[in-house]
């Protein structure tokens, strides 16, 4: 998918009839422009289109064949085609176009599947400073395993199913340990071990954040008593030093 970021921009300041124009130009340049990328698939033999207009300012187009790295290729290709000024009369508007694609691993993916995770691709593409973007399930906000996690972490939060391992720090010149580095787990039922980088952004984005936050400080500090019995001093007055880092 490739979407036309400014053409709000330009229906407010210039006029619907001007933002119409650079619709109409934008379409012919793209439709062009795709026909050059190997296996694209025309759309509408009759008429030879390639695109098609999904909404106002975005537009689709298939890729039969091809591996990530040469559609990446190819996409980079295109961004710099189309991201060329459009002349309307006596002037020059940047069109500032993302553009997101989709995978399929197979050519028996539901067609409606594939619409959802580029659309998905590409609201993220626009939030983000890059201009083009593949999709995958770390970005979906909406994945049923995304909301699944969601739903499970409060609760594994509360019953103590989340894990801290600990990591020793060691003073190179003495080899005495002197920190841990705490390392968090979440061993799921469904989907085994979660790495804290999937589910930290989540909780993140709720106030489950605070409650996983003192979680972890929690069972941290109960730790420290256990380590002290076994002679295990990580407090070092004359020194301060880092006595749980959190990852």
């Amino acid at each position: 998918m490739v979407k036309l970021n400014r053409i709000h921009e330009i229906d407010k300041t210039l006029g619907r009839k001007v933002s119409d124009q650079a619709l109409e130009l934008f379409s012919i340049r793209i439709n062009s422009a795709v026909q050059s990328i190997p296996d694209i698939q025309v759309l509408e033999p009759n008429e030879h289109f390639y695109c098609a207009t999904l909404s106002s300012r975005t537009h689709g187009f298939v890729i039969q064949n091809g591996d990530a790295e040469s559609i990446q290729h190819e996409l980079t290709q295109l961004y710099k085609d189309l991201n060329q000024g459009i002349n309307l009369g006596s002037m020059e508007i940047d069109p500032c176009i993302k553009v997101a694609y989709v995978l399929t691993p197979t050519p028996n993916q539901e067609l409606h599947i594939l619409l959802r995770h580029a659309r998905v691709a590409l609201d993220k593409v626009c939030e983000s400073n890059i201009p083009i973007m593949a999709y995958s399930p770390e970005i979906d906000a909406y994945s049923e395993r995304r909301l699944r996690l969601m739903s499970d972490l409060k609760y594994a939060i509360k019953e103590h199913h989340l894990q801290l391992y600990y990591q020793p720090l060691v003073q190179a010149s003495t080899g005495k340990i002197i920190g841990a580095e705490a390392l968090l787990r979440w061993p799921h039922d469904e989907y085994g071990i979660v790495m804290p980088d999937e589910f930290i952004e989540m909780a993140e984005q709720t106030d489950i954040i605070h409650a996983l936050s003192l979680w972890v400080i929690r069972t941290g500090l109960k730790q420290l008593p256990i380590w002290q019995e076994q002679q295990l001093s990580l407090i070092h007055i004359s020194e301060p030093t880092r006595l749980l880092s959190i990852s």
